[in-house]
């Protein structure tokens, strides 16, 4: 695990190599299970997903809420694994990372094939944890996080954990892949969102009130 904490242009911290192998067949033995239509839905067919008030949804990909499918935790591989040592952001020093507030987080898991992508937006939570994973050889290209406002790209690279305030507006950019056929060769994002209150939408539109 490599762990690195950035102060500008705004506080965030990148940790490549995050989870080791063992940690990493127990999440993939459930994203391959997970990946299926009749569990993972369209992003249009979520209740919740971010959108405009024109009825445009901020993100096209595939999304389930593991929070939902799994009440009990202890069922899930990822959300039995993929557990944010708090450590980790309370030693960047920045006091958005200091975790006091944290009443609560919600996992999600976020698949993209050719075409799909999500939209600028911003997430109503004190800070926002992704976690990127493919499988490899890589089949695709695309798919790195942009955040706008300061003209950063940060490169999607398997096994990588981008930590970030979730009021700062980014963006996933679209994947391209020769073939989409739903077979687990996209992009995964397991995206989790550190809550000071309880919410029913954790995405928010690029124009506020939106």
């Amino acid at each position: 695990m490599n762990v690195q904490n950035l102060y500008e242009p705004f506080p965030s911290i990148i940790i490549d190599d995050h989870y080791d192998d063992e940690e990493l067949d127990l999440i993939w033995n459930e994203l391959d299970y997970l990946t299926h239509p009749s569990r993972m839905k369209r992003s249009d067919q979520v209740y919740g997903s971010a959108g405009t008030s024109e009825g445009e949804i901020l993100k096209n990909n595939y999304v389930i809420w593991l929070d939902d499918y799994f009440p009990n935790r202890s069922c899930s591989n990822i959300l039995n694994t993929v557990q944010l040592d708090c450590e980790i952001p309370i030693s960047h020093g920045h006091w958005i990372f200091n975790c006091r507030t944290v009443k609560k987080y919600s996992t999600q898991i976020l698949y993209y094939e050719n075409g799909n992508e999500y939209k600028p937006h911003w997430d109503e939570s004190i800070f926002t944890s992704l976690t990127w994973l493919y499988k490899e050889p890589k089949s695709f290209t695309g798919g790195n996080l942009v955040f706008p406002e300061y003209d950063v790209e940060v490169e999607l690279l398997n096994n990588r954990t981008v930590i970030f305030p979730g009021t700062i507006i980014h963006h996933a950019t679209s994947v391209n892949m020769e073939e989409s056929n739903f077979e687990g060769f996209g992009r995964y994002c397991i995206s989790q969102f550190f809550l000071s209150h309880e919410s029913t939408q954790l995405a928010t539109p690029l124009q506020k009130g939106v």
